[in-house]
């Protein structure tokens, strides 16, 4: 379960950055390179008759990537950024229709910016997205749960076609110890990546960042040569919407990255030094 951080944490913390203010602020970091110019696309991709996760899927994500960054403002707030980079590929009419809109769900304190998309169909042209179709609507989950979201219909979408999207989510929130690393959509994923760049050592005061992967094996840490950290998960099924169903958090895939002062240790070494002070 998540679990908001104790007040004395959240000091700590907070004592740290507010340290920073001797100390020139963080720069914005630049968006990742596929928010300039979008990824090559295989022939392997384009000539690909049937999904690898689910064979009875109409549609399958071939690449879910992203970017997290959390940075320092000049009037020394916290803001985290997510660059999400998704690749979906179109396999019958049922995944026409699934893929028909687009729904960027998101919280309170959080913006759904500089949405753009393009389809390229089986013959390698491509449709661009028309920014003015984008929209902003609530919709109503199983059980009744209400969500904001993002909306958009995506052009020329075709058995065959590759549909790619990307957005950038901006958390404007000192709430920023923790975070949710999500892993699955309403399609089936291949492989969803996340890199990381958490604030650097110098305004976190020995903070350090870490994972815990929860329903599902994340592949090892492996530092970028970008400054990013990098994890991945392969071979995510679609999520489904069941009225009564087990919480998000018990059943899905996902993890949690979060700041933690000094070295991880390792749990039973932890408990054990633990029962043996509290006996002594």
């Amino acid at each position: 379960m998540l679990r908001a951080p104790t007040r004395r944490v959240r000091v700590q913390l907070a004592v740290a950055l507010l340290s920073c203010s001797r100390i020139p602020a963080q720069q914005k970091t630049l968006a990742p390179p596929e928010f300039a110019s979008w990824l090559p696309i295989t022939p392997s991709e384009l000539q690909m008759k049937s999904p690898v996760v689910d064979p009875n899927a109409g549609a399958e994500v071939l690449v879910w990537r992203v970017h997290v960054v959390d940075e320092l403002l000049s009037n020394n707030d916290l803001q985290r950024v997510l660059y999400h980079y998704v690749r979906l590929k179109i396999f019958d009419e049922k995944g026409v229709e699934k893929a028909a809109t687009i729904d960027l769900t998101y919280g309170d304190r959080t913006a759904i910016l500089e949405v753009s998309g393009r389809t390229v169909k089986a013959d390698g042209s491509i449709v661009e997205l028309d920014r003015k179709t984008v929209y902003k609507r609530d919709l109503v989950r199983a059980g009744g749960r209400k969500l904001k979201a993002v909306s958009f219909a995506m052009p020329g979408v075709e058995p065959g076609a590759i549909v790619e999207y990307r957005w950038e989510e901006r958390q404007d929130d000192n709430r920023i110890m923790y975070f949710r690393m999500h892993f699955q959509r309403k399609f089936p994923v291949e492989r969803v990546t996340y890199f990381v760049k958490p604030l650097p050592s110098r305004f976190t005061g020995g903070y350090g960042m870490y994972l815990n992967p929860y329903n599902c094996r994340t592949s090892p840490l492996k530092e970028e040569n970008d400054g990013y950290t990098s994890t991945y998960v392969e071979s995510v099924p679609a999520s489904r919407d069941e009225p009564f169903s087990p919480s998000e958090p018990n059943i899905s895939p996902w993890a949690l990255l979060h700041y933690q002062m000094g070295e991880r240790r390792d749990p039973d070494k932890y408990r054990a030094d633990l029962g043996r002070n509290t006996a002594g």
